[in-house]
């Protein structure tokens, strides 16, 4: 069995046969639109990644429905939405907005 097993492999070295590559399945409908999703890391807890990115915890729940955010493990992705921070450099890149007039302060009555 050994040798028959052992000639079959070495019969498809010499002919040039590759095993067939893996399939993997990208599920990209389950993605949000603008690609931001979280993996977790050790020590992480759903708040902290609700903070960082700039979302409040009931945010983050919405975002991931039928997922227990107390019950989360290392490896698992979570749905985010684009930091507040993220946003406010989308701004800094807008054209500069026209100053407006200053106008002089008004004198404190005594």
């Amino acid at each position: 069995m050994r040798l028959a097993a052992l000639t079959l492999v070495l019969a498809s070295l010499s002919l040039g046969l590759q095993a067939a590559p893996k399939r993997t399945s990208k599920k990209t409908s389950s993605r949000p639109a603008d690609g931001s999703v979280h993996v977790m890391r050790k020590g992480e807890t759903a708040a902290a990644v609700a903070r960082a990115n700039g979302m409040s915890l009931a945010e983050l729940g919405a975002l991931n429905p039928g997922r227990k955010l107390a019950k989360l493990a290392v490896g698992d992705r979570l749905k985010v939405r684009a930091s507040r921070s993220a946003a406010a450099a989308d701004l800094d890149d807008a054209a500069p907005v026209a100053a407006l007039p200053a106008l002089p302060r008004p004198a404190l009555a005594a």
